[in-house]
């Protein structure tokens, strides 16, 4: 590549949310002709400026090589959390802020009681509960409010900023819905817990594309009566890097966080008697930057109709996982919790959120699943009469047995067009 050509970068739409955010990783990426960052990256890997995404091959990506290769030089370029500083028990615990304006205190009081309606059924089901101390949340900082939190993708970054966010480990509740999975259900809560066995016996990124994904993605086209189908993404997780030394693991995220651009309050409540609040929203300009990027012909025709991106996130080890998945119910949210931060990546910028702690937020997993089962929960739904979203983060489960293996699991990402 020339040093002085330039490659395409999609950024993210962002007219409408606080235009006046300093977005610290603009000042190195995408990077300028004659730039260090260029001439560095042209010379170390230039494969990283030189390639585009391909919408007709979406899993053909490279950065696995730039990722392994930055590993082999030296380079930093894992994903880890800053320590948290402490870990306040719940006897500790204040909220972060206090609500200050009417609407805030309103969105309080709203959130407050959909939370007691949940846990006055928590108790009539009887749901056990492990308090999980070291869960982790983002750390509020004043500085939030002058700059944009962001997290870099991008394949090495070594003398680059990593991300501006910190996290703190707070001890948080969560309930495990073994024998009731069906009380929780994708509109209302955001998740659900799904029975679908994949009859994979490999696990490699060649079985997947051809056999898992494809009937994934019939699945999903049944179970939603969906016009259309598209998975965008995959990954499996691992914290044990050897477990299959040819596939590309990365570690579970023990970060609550939702890859996720709009959140809307329902207009009309979706659990009987809840006092829901018309909500605040967000513009989704996240959404419309990956429907431009991964589906280009068709991102117009699709934002017209409902749309939902989801997760499906399945344990390929089992019956106990010694890091699972934990889902927040999405009646216990509220617009404040969630603060929206970039997804730097070589060729564009996303944007999902990072969430603040809140005693009301409650806290869901399954204790013994087994890879026919998997949690399917919303990343985005365009339809604003149901749950549009749902935190998650592993967490270290402190009722598994001793000698559980490290967890290892698959997750993919779809588009689901009605």
């Amino acid at each position: 590549m020339a040093a002085s050509q330039a490659f395409d970068f999609l950024p993210l739409q962002n007219k409408s949310k606080d235009p006046d955010l300093v977005r610290p990783w603009m000042s190195y990426w995408p990077p300028q002709p004659g730039s260090a960052v260029h001439e560095w990256f042209r010379t170390e890997f230039p494969k990283a400026l030189e390639w585009s995404f391909n919408p007709d091959k979406p899993f053909d990506r490279p950065m696995k090589g730039w990722k392994q290769k930055a590993r082999n030089l030296g380079k930093d370029c894992a994903v880890d959390l800053l320590p948290p500083t402490e870990i306040p028990t719940a006897s500790m615990i204040t909220l972060d802020r206090n609500p200050t304006t009417i609407k805030e205190q309103e969105e309080e009081l709203g959130q407050r009681t959909r939370c007691n309606e949940i846990d006055q059924n928590l108790r009539v089901l009887g749901l056990r509960s492990c308090d999980v101390t070291g869960f982790n949340y983002l750390d509020w900082s004043p500085r939030y409010q002058i700059e944009k939190p962001f997290h870099s993708r991008l394949p090495v970054l070594d003398c680059l900023s990593r991300s501006n966010v910190a996290t703190k480990a707070y001890t948080v509740p969560v309930h495990d819905v073994a024998g009731f999975e069906d009380y929780f259900s994708l509109a209302i809560s955001g998740f659900q817990f799904i029975v679908c066995p994949s009859g994979m016996v490999e696990w490699s990124d060649a079985e997947i594309q051809r056999l898992y994904l494809p009937s994934m993605r019939l699945w999903l086209q049944e179970h939603f009566q969906a016009s259309f189908v598209y998975i965008y993404s995959y990954n499996l997780r691992c914290e044990d890097p050897k477990r299959s030394p040819s596939v590309d693991w990365t570690v579970p995220v023990p970060f609550a966080h939702c890859g996720n651009e709009s959140f809307q309050h329902p207009a009309v409540p979706v659990y009987h008697t809840a006092d829901i609040w018309a909500g605040a929203d967000v513009t989704p300009d996240a959404i419309y930057t990956h429907l431009k990027l991964y589906l280009p012909g068709k991102a117009d025709e699709i934002r017209a109709r409902r749309h939902r991106f989801v997760n499906i996130w399945r344990p390929l080890t089992g019956p106990y996982q010694d890091m699972p998945l934990a889902v927040c119910d999405y009646r216990s949210l509220k617009h404040s919790d969630l603060v929206a931060s970039d997804a730097v990546l070589t060729h564009y910028c996303g944007e999902g959120y990072d969430v603040r702690y809140s005693p009301y937020h409650r806290w869901f997993y399954k204790r013994g699943m087994d890879s026919d089962e998997a949690i399917m929960f919303k990343l985005y739904d365009s339809n604003d009469l149901e749950a549009s979203l749902c935190p998650h983060a592993a967490f270290k489960d402190p009722s598994a047995p001793v000698g559980t293996p490290k967890r290892a699991s698959i997750e993919l990402r779809a588009i689901i067009v009605d």
